[in-house]
């Protein structure tokens, strides 16, 4: 006679629901923040005539694009098959798409564990904003 265990198979169906927990809910609400006062900078760099309005627009379908780009390259990690080389979200990132990059990195949790992804990403959003910030200097000055 043989002693059968039970089976540890997972159970068929949907996975249960995971609430996030409250720190990742600071981290959602600080990267909504973060590309608010992005939002908010070119609105008013706008504003004051220092970058053109179809600018925005640019910027916009960039992250946009960037977006997609994760969603993209999520959906190819879990099938396992040809990704995005990371080379093309940095200049993505660095073009001015950070905001739709820190926003799929946030909601399909793409990206956002590897460090040397993280600080390139960062370096990215770093030189944009301090790009920014010297051509409004310049604009000022000038």
């Amino acid at each position: 006679m043989s002693r059968r265990t039970p089976s540890r198979a997972k159970p068929r169906g949907r996975a249960p629901v995971r609430t996030p927990s409250r720190l990742r809910r600071a981290g959602d609400l600080a990267a909504l923040a973060l590309v608010g006062a992005h939002l908010g900078l070119l609105w008013l760099m706008a504003h004051a005539g220092i970058l053109p309005v179809w600018l925005l627009a640019v910027f916009a379908g960039l992250s946009v694009l960037t977006f997609a780009a994760y969603a993209h390259d999520k959906r190819a990690a879990r099938r396992e098959a040809r990704r995005l080389p990371e080379l093309h979200l940095h200049l993505l990132e660095l073009a001015g798409g950070w905001p739709g990059g820190l926003i799929a990195q946030r909601l399909l949790r793409h990206k956002n564990r590897k460090g040397a992804y993280q600080f390139a990403f960062w370096a990215c959003v770093l030189l944009h904003e301090v790009t920014l910030g010297h051509l409004w200097r310049q604009m000022a000055n000038g």
